[in-house]
């Protein structure tokens, strides 16, 4: 994971969203989005948290609203994702 500079195809919104990092052991994580598009999204977490470099991002606290997400990057308490999609999951 590096910090990267790329050129977005999608607007990012500011928003300020809580949510929940699923890692691949079951453990959630509480979460913060910062902003977000169709694509990816910036995520705030806690400090000291070390992280798969893939993982499942829920939207809601009983998991009906989920995507999954590769880090991209990571600074600080940020972490920068891009969706992909999940075995199941309708086009």
């Amino acid at each position: 994971m590096s910090d990267v500079s790329e050129i977005r195809n999608q607007i990012r919104r500011r928003v300020t969203i809580p949510g929940w990092l699923e890692t691949p052991s079951g453990k959630r994580i509480p979460i913060t989005l910062a902003n977000v598009s169709e694509d990816g999204a910036q995520l705030c977490i806690g400090p000291d948290f070390a992280l798969p470099a893939s993982f499942i991002l829920l939207l809601t606290r009983d998991g009906q609203i989920k995507r999954g997400c590769r880090i991209l990057w990571q600074k600080g308490d940020r972490i920068g994702v891009r969706f992909f999609r999940l075995p199941g999951d309708s086009a």
